[in-house]
């Protein structure tokens, strides 16, 4: 049904059986629309990997016996090799793990920063990236030095390749820097050259959110509808819809969590009559994802989520209760239930491994 502008990536659908088992399915969530049926199907990525060990042992159980079917890897992180090898023990890797390309916390992956990607730095001399913040206003300034934030970009990214031995199934960003106008097209351009296919297009859209957006991720929000068609352009796509900012610093439920899914769908089934999709011309977008059959293409909704047992050390958000209490909710049984009741399926590219 929608033309393919770019790469378009196979998937297969999942769904979610009992105690978290996942089964081979060809059935999907619907979406009714002025054409007839379209499936609609989950991303659900865990994002943070890396970031320490006990994080690193959430988000495999997330992946095991939850709902999240891939994960995204910060290349600085206290415990980034760890994270790859125990997504390795357990079949994890292949078209589930992808680069969390990280600007704003940590010290950088490019040698003699100092020297190099001194706009990225923080001004006090500690060889730190500038924090979320500082960074933010740097860039408002056109303070950051475009040719600078390449170098950390291919450092991170040849990080990966050095120690996963591939390129990226996905790309997103660390507090969603990657949607940033001067990131953007370097990012861009740099993942579509390594073969990347899929990136994060965190646009929480439609008029019936489930809670009010925050200041930041209303400017993320905007920013990423802008950008979408520059990824496209180097052959990224990003799904349909999107789900996580509206959850922000929040200790969700289940419940929640369905409620901003629920918005989602509300927006996709608007957009699906209206025959549009917001800020383009008529028509429709390139997908993320095919039907496994290659018959067309599929709606998506990518789920963010930051579960984990607790960490220490990083920062406050790493070692909050609240990692291991989003970590019980995507591992529950009432979350199942309601993605059933909803007809809706999980979605991982083809071949990678599923585990039960």
């Amino acid at each position: 049904e929608m033309s393919q502008r770019g790469a378009t990536l196979a998937t297969d659908s999942i769904a979610l059986g009992s105690q978290g088992e996942v089964a081979d399915t060809g059935a999907a969530g619907g979406l009714s629309g002025a054409r007839g049926k379209r499936h609609v199907s989950l991303i659900v990525t865990a994002d943070d990997m890396g970031i320490c060990e006990a994080r690193n042992e959430g988000i495999v159980k997330a992946m095991r016996e939850g709902i999240v079917t891939q994960t995204s890897i910060i290349a600085n992180g206290i415990a980034g090799e760890e994270g790859v090898a125990l997504l390795r023990k357990y079949g994890l890797v292949e078209g589930r793990l992808g680069l969390h390309l990280n600007l704003t916390e940590g010290r950088p992956m490019t040698a003699d920063p100092q020297r190099r990607i001194p706009s990225l730095l923080h001004p006090d001399g500690s060889g730190q990236f500038r924090g979320k913040t500082d960074l933010a206003a740097a860039c408002a300034a056109a303070e950051v030095v475009a040719a600078e934030v390449r170098i950390e970009v291919q450092a991170q990214l040849a990080w990966f390749e050095r120690v996963v031995g591939c390129p990226p199934s996905h790309v997103d960003g660390h507090q969603h820097y990657h949607v940033t106008p001067i990131v953007a097209p370097i990012v861009a351009e740099v993942m579509g050259a390594a073969g990347v296919t899929r990136v994060r297009i965190p646009h929480e859209a439609g008029g019936n959110l489930a809670r009010a957006l925050c200041p930041r991720c209303k400017v993320v929000r905007e920013e990423a509808a802008a950008v979408r068609h520059i990824y496209e352009s180097h052959g990224l796509l990003g799904s349909d819809a999107f789900v996580g900012c509206t959850l922000c610093g929040l200790a969700y439920t289940a419940e929640d969590l369905l409620e901003a899914i629920d918005a989602q769908l509300a927006y996709l089934n608007g957009e699906r009559a209206a025959g549009r999709r917001e800020g383009r011309e008529q028509g429709e977008r390139a997908s993320c994802c095919a039907d496994s059959d290659g018959g067309g293409a599929i709606a998506t909704i990518e789920v963010m989520v930051h579960p984990g047992f607790a960490g220490a050390g990083w920062d406050e958000f790493n070692c909050a209760a609240d990692r291991e209490h989003e970590l019980e909710v995507l591992c529950g049984p009432v979350l199942m239930r309601g993605l059933l009741r909803r007809g809706l399926s999980l979605r991982t590219p083809r071949g990678a491994a599923d585990t039960d």
